[in-house]
């Protein structure tokens, strides 16, 4: 009984559209954490070089690469 209705619901176009909205939204948001995440690592990473830490050190400590900052 509820798969019937959860087939049903599917089936609408108005329920597809609202979960394809949700999918989208959730993808948007786990790619702007993960941008401010990598920006996160590169901010440490610059104030890391001004400190005198050696590149090769900083790219081993935050996981970065060399095209990251």
């Amino acid at each position: 009984m509820a798969l019937n209705e959860m087939h049903r619901a599917y089936a609408s176009t108005e329920v597809r559209e609202l979960l394809e909205s949700r999918r989208k939204a959730e993808h948007d948001e786990a790619t702007r954490l993960a941008r401010a995440h990598r920006e996160g690592k590169r901010e440490v990473a610059r104030q890391m070089l001004a400190a005198g830490i050696d590149r090769k050190t900083i790219l081993q400590l935050t996981g970065l690469t060399d095209n990251d900052f």
